[in-house]
């Protein structure tokens, strides 16, 4: 897909330098304004002992960072009472339209509206009250530079930015508000239809995942013929099977195994060597991997995998190569490979049903503490088909799931095409590299 601008927009008759090479020329009868002089107010808030709930059964609402999405925030997921703020001096009420930047962590950058009235966190930054330039105006241009402000922050592990920085920036804007304010319905109109096409398009991705999700449950828990006759198991979440599949008590099927590397020169095997194990974040890929790899975990090919930690999230799959794995995963070998195909295994322990049994059978308080213990995984049922069938199943799916990865892939490439023709426009309207104020 092409995100070539439009021909039809124009451009300034005259440009200047801006005197900041990230900026680069913007035209010559704009101007450039520090966020400092532009609004009146500029200002944070605080958080309230987060151990004591009485500061949080109020109605006043309670802006965090990771509420800033750039959009309008009209509900937050917490509130606070009129008593903290008279407890809390810097806990204050925002007016409606106050713009609001994250200045901390992970959201550094992110920008939102306030169309409620609200008080924020210490890591909000809230700008308000101006008379020279128009606050969705801002709101695109912090958009478009959301990387120059992350490039000013400091710290170590968390980026972060203070409020000498957000006054400091200095944005390219037209001297005359309606200008601005042209712009800005421009943008609210273009970004409204793109994002239109972008959650199409990720509805789109969702039903895709759907269907390969629920291709890959029948296929291994009904088969692929759907005249065969069926037999009920007594197991809630599996009642009705192939009549000629076999279920099997997972300890009849696999046996645990604590073999460890004795120098740790082995492959350590991340998550991406584990079929159906997805990291969510670079975190998740080290986050049991130390120092030194001396008494990891040895495994083979065809070896299941789970992470007794994180099982109920489903980090579990077969291992396609030999090496090394944190002591934070079981390793489990099959008895007897001649009757298993291990694939089959695989598809059939990532089902939606399974994870959820797996989660049933795992122990712990709360859910971020869950724990799946080998006597417990030993413990469930494992369905098993004819050899031959497993083997046909497999390839069924594997057919079937690369043309859904395929298209899939595809409307991802439309959907980051979208994305990126959504910043691209926003940054050469709020630079002058076009002109929409007509």
């Amino acid at each position: 897909m092409e995100v070539k601008m439009k021909s039809r927009y124009s451009i300034y008759p005259a440009y200047k330098d801006s005197g900041m090479e990230w900026l680069g020329k913007i035209p010559e009868q704009w101007t450039l304004l520090k966020i400092g002089h532009a609004f009146q107010f500029i200002g944070s808030g605080t958080t309230p002992p987060s151990d004591q709930s009485e500061w949080y059964e109020g109605n006043i609402p309670w802006v965090t960072t990771s509420e800033l999405r750039e959009e309008i925030i009209l509900d937050t997921e917490k509130k606070v009472t009129s008593e903290a703020l008279k407890k809390f001096s810097a806990l204050k009420i925002f007016p409606i339209g106050s713009l609001l930047i994250a200045m901390y962590g992970a959201t550094i950058g992110r920008t939102a509206i306030l169309g409620i009235e609200a008080c924020t966190n210490q890591a909000c930054c809230v700008l308000a009250n101006s008379k020279v330039i128009d606050k969705k105006y801002v709101f695109y241009w912090l958009q478009a530079f959301r990387e120059v402000i992350i490039s000013q922050s400091f710290g170590g592990g968390q980026p972060n930015i203070n409020q000498g920085n957000v006054k400091a920036l200095r944005i390219s804007c037209p001297i005359d508000l309606f200008e601005q304010r042209a712009i800005v319905i421009f943008l609210d109109r273009e970004t409204v239809r793109i994002d239109a096409l972008i959650t199409k398009y990720q509805r789109l991705i969702e039903l895709l995942e759907e269907k390969r999700t629920s291709l890959i449950s029948q296929a291994v828990t009904r088969g692929l013929d759907e005249s065969m006759p069926m037999k009920k198991t007594g197991i809630p979440w599996l009642p009705l099977i192939p009549a000629h599949w076999k279920i099997i008590r997972n300890k009849n099927l696999l046996q645990e195994i604590d073999e460890r590397s004795i120098n740790g020169d082995e492959e350590l095997l991340s998550v991406s060597h584990i079929t159906g194990v997805t990291p969510r974040s670079e975190k998740e890929v080290n986050m049991f991997m130390a120092e030194s790899t001396i008494g990891y975990k040895l495994c083979r090919p065809d070896d299941v995998i789970i992470n007794t930690m994180w099982a109920w999230m489903g980090a579990l799959g077969v291992s396609k190569y030999a090496g090394i794995v944190s002591p934070s995963y079981n390793v489990y070998r099959l008895k007897n490979k001649k009757s298993v195909f291990p694939q089959f295994l695989d598809y059939f322990y990532r089902t939606r049903a399974y994870i959820v049994e797996i989660n049933r059978y795992s122990k712990g308080i709360w859910s971020s503490r869950l724990r799946l213990y080998p006597d417990e995984f030993l413990n469930m049922w494992s369905l098993l088909p004819p050899y031959d069938e497993q083997i046909k199943i497999v390839s069924f799916i594997r057919q079937q799931t690369d043309r859904t990865w395929i298209f899939s892939n595809k409307v991802h490439a439309i959907v980051e095409k979208l994305r990126e023709y959504r910043t691209t426009i926003i940054s050469s309207v709020v630079t002058g590299k076009i002109d929409v104020s007509k």
